[in-house]
């Protein structure tokens, strides 16, 4: 169940960096959910 979120804005998402989300996942996170739009 799904206890809070901590939303992140990327302008873009290619910005974001494997290691970045290791830390993420090492830390506290129990997961990591990237949404992006379609490359125009």
């Amino acid at each position: 169940m799904l206890q809070a979120a901590s939303p992140i804005g990327l302008p873009r998402s290619e910005k974001v960096d494997v290691p970045y989300l290791i830390k993420a996942l090492e830390t506290s996170a129990d997961g990591v959910v990237i949404v992006a739009c379609k490359k125009s």
